[in-house]
């Protein structure tokens, strides 16, 4: 992380400045050198407090939150690959070396198990502008337990019109 590009963040961006200072700056002192592996489960306990039912919830969420804007990159059996952009995520690549999107990973990967009923675990590859996150389901392997209390959103207000 450098220093002067978070400080330049604040003066210029400070409506997404603080996702950043949150994410590159506390979790990382709170966490030490396990930050990585910490916040990829920290990602899954979210999923678990706040369960999703389907994509379009799973998007919502993350624009609420500031993680940036989701959408679907391909489907094969077996494997999801979303996509994460957004300012939010074009703010955190652009400090060079960041604290890493293991937080979302976790989070996407508990929720599309708890959607589809199989273990999954989750990797991302950050690119220049977006995060790739790649989910893979063990088709051999379902889950026992009973599928959470799905949280729904209700209708955005632009669709209770229609």
């Amino acid at each position: 992380m450098n220093l002067a590009q978070l400080q330049q963040q604040l003066t210029e961006t400070p409506d997404i400045f603080n996702a950043i200072f949150n994410r590159e700056v506390l979790l990382p002192i709170l966490l030490g050198e396990d930050t990585e592996d910490l916040t990829y489960w920290l990602g899954k306990e979210v999923a678990r407090r706040f369960p999703l039912k389907d994509f379009e919830d799973v998007r919502r969420f993350f624009n609420l939150v500031g993680w940036g804007d989701l959408s679907l990159s391909g489907h094969q059996k077996g494997t999801t690959t979303l996509s994460l952009a957004g300012e939010p995520v074009e703010a955190r690549i652009s400090l060079g070396k960041n604290g890493g999107f293991n937080l979302e990973t976790g989070f996407l990967s508990e929720t599309y198990q708890q959607q589809n009923g199989f273990l999954t675990e989750g990797t991302y590859q950050a690119e220049t502008q977006r995060v790739q996150v790649t989910l893979r389901s063990d088709l051999k392997d379902p889950l026992t337990n009973l599928p959470p209390d799905f949280i729904q959103f209700k209708p955005a207000s632009d669709d209770q019109s229609k």
